[in-house]
């Protein structure tokens, strides 16, 4: 039986051919075995998992506030594409309401609620691409002058009319792997408030607005 390795596109492998002593049954497939070959990342093989915790931080444009954020990822990678869950705890800051002055401020609890299904792809040179969707919501809120509390709102009703949209892609020149993890960014806008008692107006002077910007470290724990 002679063995001819053959690539892709028919041709032969660095292998060469082979010569080996059987033979083929009577209606038996001339083919023995077809491998596929990818990346190092392993997007090409059988199911792959990704448990591990998530932190980074958002930076938001209207008062250059920046919120830190950690949470949990779990997903699973078949043939490249991502599908998986994202939670993110709640975060507390500070939003000048005069940008870098921060003796009249909103102080609140802010939190991606409602986070839909995380999907995406992994290519075999390992780029990281994931969308998912949130309400961004703030659980409660005080507006401070000068350090005293002249207002609040906030509550589990106050939430952006709209869900945010978050499109996430690795660093450039930066690499994801399913061993060690990676980073992804990307920009969002934040849609208007409403439900929040005295303080929507002042939430969305603060908070509300485009090209905020998200980076997320994902810390996988296989």
């Amino acid at each position: 039986l002679n063995l001819d390795p053959l690539d892709a596109t028919g041709e032969f492998t660095g292998l060469g051919p082979l010569e080996s002593a059987c033979t083929l049954n009577p209606g038996q497939s001339p083919v023995l075995q077809t491998i596929r070959v990818t990346g190092e990342n392993g997007t090409g093989g059988g199911d792959q998992q990704i448990e591990g915790s998530v932190s980074g931080l958002t930076v938001i444009e209207a008062t250059s506030a920046q919120l830190p954020l950690d949470g949990i990822l779990s997903a699973s990678i078949s043939g490249g594409n991502v599908q998986g869950n994202l939670s993110l705890n709640s975060s507390e800051g500070r939003f000048p309401l005069v940008r870098l002055f921060n003796a009249v401020r909103i102080d609140a609890e802010v939190a991606f609620a409602d986070i839909q299904p995380v999907t995406g792809t992994l290519d075999d040179s390992g780029q990281l691409s994931l969308t998912t969707s949130a309400y961004l919501t703030i659980p409660s809120a005080q507006l401070k002058y000068f350090g005293f509390t002249v207002a609040e709102g906030g509550g589990s009703e106050c939430r952006t009319v709209n869900p945010v949209n978050l499109s996430l892609t690795s660093l450039d020149g930066a690499v994801f792997s399913v061993e060690s993890g990676g980073t992804v960014a990307g920009n969002y806008s934040v849609p208007q408030f409403e439900n929040c008692g005295n303080l929507d107006r002042y939430l969305n002077r603060a908070i509300s607005g485009a090209d905020n910007v998200i980076q997320l470290n994902l810390n996988s724990g296989n």
